[in-house]
């Protein structure tokens, strides 16, 4: 059994109306540069996980165009709703990459959670994601568990950004608590990369597709001279979780 790799996308914020520009960028077009630079040098197999803020409105037109987009790439595609999401339409949109709560790679699982609330930018997961998370860690045969979701549970240093972490988050640890397996979680939201610590495990972000937030900001700031990038990750078969940041 080899390595298991896997590349993360995040907040993609795309829009309807290929003429509407976010702070200034075309997010469509830095996507499908990300897409392009993927295409160049990383091996075809490798899969692209999204996580979350998929479309800056939620509308059905910006999921049918990036699903045109990920069918041009061949590749496989996991994803999860973001706060600017509305699911539904997502589904509906990605009509060709079903939504997944659980994917098998290799001797490792990852298990995707909904950290998105209506209206809101503060992460929550419901009861009943919570109830699915239990009964999937049951389940589960896997060596290793990776998880997925939106919202960060640690505070990475950018206080406007740290209010809107997973609320609940203790509701989270508590069913994570005794589990051996879990050796890492993957956020969106922050648009930036980052790593800390929560509750002992490392929790990684990876850049915006499109428009980065200034690091370290006390207050909502966009830091123009950084690239959109992605998060290149290597699930070992030992257990140890390594990843590369790429920007383009």
């Amino acid at each position: 059994m080899s390595a298991i790799q896997l590349l993360q996308l995040s907040d993609l914020h795309l829009c309807a109306d290929r003429d509407e520009r976010l702070h200034g960028v075309d997010s469509r077009a830095t996507l499908q540069v990300l897409l392009a630079e993927i295409e160049r040098h990383q091996p075809p197999q490798l899969p692209l996980l999204l996580t979350g803020d998929i479309a800056a409105h939620g509308e059905l037109a910006a999921y049918q165009w990036l699903n045109q987009q990920l069918l041009a790439t061949g590749r496989e595609v996991y994803w999860l709703p973001g706060n600017h999401d509305q699911i539904e339409a997502l589904r509906s949109g990605l009509a060709d990459f079903p939504q997944r709560s659980a994917v098998e790679l290799g001797n490792w699982q990852l298990l995707l959670l909904d950290s998105s609330q209506p209206n809101s930018p503060v992460g929550q997961l419901r009861d009943s994601e919570l109830a699915r998370l239990q009964q999937q860690l049951a389940n589960s045969c896997a060596d290793h568990l990776l998880l997925a979701l939106h919202h960060p549970l640690a505070a990475i240093g950018s206080a406007w950004i740290d209010t809107m972490r997973v609320a609940n988050g203790d509701a989270l640890a508590a069913v994570l608590s005794g589990e051996p397996r879990l050796r890492g979680l993957l956020c969106g939201h922050v648009h930036q990369p980052s790593a800390v610590d929560w509750r002992g495990w490392p929790q990684l972000s990876a850049p915006a597709s499109c428009f980065q937030f200034a690091a370290g900001s006390a207050e909502f700031g966009i830091d123009s001279a950084a690239s959109p990038g992605y998060r290149a990750l290597t699930l070992h078969v030992d257990g140890r979780l390594s990843s590369e940041l790429i920007s383009v």
